[in-house]
């Protein structure tokens, strides 16, 4: 467990590199901040990897990837990043789920998911560049549900068997 720390200055924050097996990590109740490239980067083979109750910000790449099995962001405030904030891609087995963040001010969109991941209850907002979406979901598997989605230039885009359902979206341009 990584709690209560800044992590910055790097090239990627934290880093789980592809199939290395870093399962079960938890970053939790810190600041991710400032990196050259992601705050937070795991590839898949590093299970149930959890980042909770964090700020990750001002990185110049995503601000959380995310595709080991299992992998959970919860209840994180994720702004400012030069790409997406949160951008997930599903693996098979257990779906990655992306759950009551607030996710804001991002360059490229809020929350992406392909295949299999769970956007749930999140409130995501104002990423306001020409073109960007607050939630897109891609192909079957993806679920977006119960989201708040407000003030972005575009709100929720699903596409090639992905679904969304119950999610509050206005106010977008």
């Amino acid at each position: 467990t990584l709690d209560h720390l800044s992590i910055t200055g790097a090239l990627t924050g934290v880093l789980g590199n592809q199939n290395l097996g870093s399962d079960r990590v938890v970053v939790s109740n810190s600041n991710v901040w400032g990196n050259e490239g992601s705050g937070i980067w795991i590839n898949i083979g590093n299970a149930d990897f959890s980042v909770r109750d964090s700020a990750v910000h001002g990185n110049k790449d995503q601000g959380i990837y995310l595709a080991g099995a299992g992998a959970r962001a919860q209840r994180n405030d994720v702004y400012g990043n030069g790409q997406w904030g949160i951008y997930v891609n599903g693996p098979a087995g257990t779906p990655i789920t992306v759950e009551a963040n607030k996710v804001h001010d991002n360059a490229a969109g809020g929350i992406t998911g392909y295949y299999n991941v769970q956007i749930k209850g999140n409130e995501v907002y104002s990423q306001l560049t020409s073109g960007r979406y607050g939630i897109t979901a891609y192909y079957s598997g993806a679920v977006a549900s119960g989201n708040f989605v407000h003030h972005n230039d575009y709100g929720v885009y699903v596409n090639n068997g992905a679904v969304a359902t119950d999610n509050e979206v206005y106010a977008n341009t």
